[in-house]
């Protein structure tokens, strides 16, 4: 996923789809691991990238309706499920996040071949479907 679609060297949210279907259902865990692997990425000081994919930005939305203790508690879940390991217990910040489940990198580092296939595939796609008018 695109950070901003409409600029050519943008950072790539790149989730594995099995973690995509896992927390499909737990908004506040899908939430909590992409605010972490930003953060890890730097992306969220006030000047870093802006965010114009809205599948991304409702993604984030919960973590700004969260109290702390859910965030923590959000985090614990997704650490559960093996997505990330605390490398220290006592210190609730040191995390490593499994790079297999969700990475952040460059649009222009990725494989030639993938990024051709990828920008094809978004220009074939017709769009959302049109809904049907009822009468």
């Amino acid at each position: 996923m695109e950070w901003d679609p409409h600029t050519a060297d943008t950072p790539v949210v790149s989730w594995h789809p099995s973690v995509l279907e896992d927390l499909s259902g737990y908004p506040n865990e899908s939430s909590a691991l992409l605010w972490l692997a930003l953060a890890e990425a730097g992306m969220l000081r006030p000047d870093g990238p802006k965010l114009s994919n809205l599948i991304l930005g409702l993604m984030l939305m919960p973590i700004d309706f969260l109290t702390a203790q859910e965030i923590l508690e959000a985090i614990d879940r997704v650490a559960a499920r093996g997505f990330i390991r605390r490398t220290d217990p006592d210190d609730m910040c040191a995390i490593e996040i499994d790079r297999n489940a969700i990475h952040i990198i460059g649009r222009r580092e990725l494989d030639p071949r993938f990024l051709m296939q990828w920008n094809a595939a978004k220009a074939s796609w017709p769009g959302p479907p049109v809904p049907h008018p009822k009468g």
